[in-house]
């Protein structure tokens, strides 16, 4: 109700005593190497290294629950045909349809589960509280999801880019192959993301049935779309709300029109539409949206339009996400002056202070720009910082750390200059998460939007690493 103060809903079975941090530590990151490599390393394919980082009950990915719902991917250790493991590791989902050794396209969340719902109660006051907490203000008009911002409260979709959320609030899925998403069916079905730990409405805004085949998707202005997700009861829970860009870009596939499109997952959402509203707010009446189901232009994959046209709606809700894992500062740089890190504390994301070619506090020197069929080998054989683990970035990863306002310092969405050695231009990353088709792509400094590289053309690239990575 406009102008009153609504109570925050709380799901099902709050879980209090594990902290963002640790969810991002320990076996929980070892699972989120899903970056492009030639190596062939297990790990560096996005796989568990079983002899090591063993996912036991112990784990908070894994811990056991009277509704957990197990992933439909399981390591039986052996191939079909095989009479015992290899000295590789296989991967072999439960009804035989995914079978690949590492370092082809395979699926690595192996045993991970689905958790019960986190905690959701607001905090009265957003003092000293981590970005992306839960809290309550009143707002005209009012919605029931506002986030803490900087000790601030909150409400994304305000209609002024200081409510725009800050940061992405989970590990940063693979760009493809999403075998993570476990669906929930019924007539009005959930995509709960294993990974992320988001729940989805399967079915667009205006569709329903177990298959979304009932009615067709119904398209509407920011505003509506705002509105809709704030009302929205589905599958019997009333916490949904419009997910921001971050959220959205987390379930973009890369995987569909022979790696040269994005897409939608159809087995956990049917019949999608082509581009979604996000929450962030751009500036002048316009918001970003996503674009799914192939190309739009030549370029984007984000971009915003005014507010008053119209596009499809997909709501959200936490589920099992978390709060990001900082006060104050996202980024933080590491002390070492001749080869500097960048350590993304909402991601668990450690990267390369400085482009190819270039190194020092100040990232001196002439950026080398390589051809996009050297990058990812420059990443594998790169030492940087004492670590040799480097990877070449996925898209999604990338898009990450683009910032919108008021945070990137600009009235459109960037990757800030102030901290990522940007001067060179756009960056190279991955359209793939997987070795077997590792197909560099641009990102744009300016708007995150992808490119497709000329086959001709030289570019700068930076690499990253996982936070609590320890090969």
């Amino acid at each position: 109700m406009p102008g009153a103060s609504r109570a925050v809903r709380v799901g099902a079975n709050p879980l209090v005593t594990t902290t963002f941090a640790t969810w991002l530590g320990g076996v929980a990151v070892a699972l989120l190497a899903n970056g492009c490599s030639n190596s062939g390393r297990t790990s560096d394919a996005g796989g568990l290294d079983r002899d090591t980082q063993p996912v036991d009950a112990t784990d908070a990915w894994a811990t056991p629950s009277p509704d957990t719902i197990d992933a439909d991917i399981r390591d039986s250790g052996t191939e079909k045909g095989e009479a015992a493991p290899d000295t590789v590791a296989d991967f072999v989902s439960t009804d035989g349809s995914m079978i690949a050794e590492a370092g082809a396209s395979f699926d690595p969340y192996v045993g991970v589960t689905m958790r019960p719902d986190t905690d959701t109660a607001p905090v009265a006051s957003c003092a000293g509280q981590p970005d992306m907490t839960l809290c309550n203000v009143v707002t005209t008009p009012d919605r029931w999801y506002d986030i803490c911002v900087d000790g601030e409260c909150v409400s994304p979709g305000c209609g002024n880019a200081a409510c725009n959320p800050p940061a992405p609030h989970f590990p940063i899925p693979p760009n493809s192959y999403h075998s993570y998403l476990q669906l929930l069916p019924g007539s009005e079905p959930v995509a709960v993301d294993l990974v992320t730990g988001l729940h989805w409405q399967s079915c667009d805004a205006g569709q329903t049935s177990s298959d979304c085949s009932s009615d067709k998707g119904q398209s509407m202005t920011w505003s509506a779309a705002l509105a809709y997700c704030d009302g929205l009861v589905w599958a019997g829970r009333d916490d949904w709300y419009l997910p921001d860009s971050w959220e959205l870009m987390s379930i973009l596939d890369w995987s569909k029109y022979g790696g040269n499109g994005m897409a939608l997952d159809p087995n956990a959402f049917p019949r999608p539409g082509g581009a979604y509203w996000s929450s962030h707010f751009q500036k002048d009446a316009y918001a970003y949206v996503l674009q799914f189901n192939g190309f739009r232009e030549i370029y984007s994959t984000i971009f915003f339009k005014p507010t008053t046209e119209t596009s499809w709606v997909r709501c959200v809700r936490r589920g099992f996400s978390r709060n990001a894992a900082y006060i104050g500062s996202r980024f933080t740089v590491a002390a070492t002056a001749s080869e500097k890190t960048i350590n993304d504390l909402a991601t668990g994301l450690v990267w390369q202070g400085c482009a190819a070619g270039r190194s020092g506090a100040t990232c001196s020197g002439t950026a080398t720009l390589l051809a996009a069929s050297d990058s990812v080998t420059y990443c594998d054989s790169l030492s940087w910082a004492s670590f040799s683990d480097w990877r070449l970035p996925t898209y999604k990863e990338l898009q990450s750390i683009v910032q919108y306002a008021p945070m990137s310092g600009s009235a459109y969405a960037l990757i800030s200059s102030s901290i990522f050695d940007v001067a060179n231009g756009d960056y190279l990353a991955c359209r793939t998460g997987w070795p077997a088709t590792a197909q560099p792509l641009l990102i744009r400094v300016s708007g995150g939007e992808r490119v497709l590289p000329d086959t001709a053309g030289t570019y700068p690239t930076i690499c990253v690493r996982n936070l609590a990575d320890t090969r």
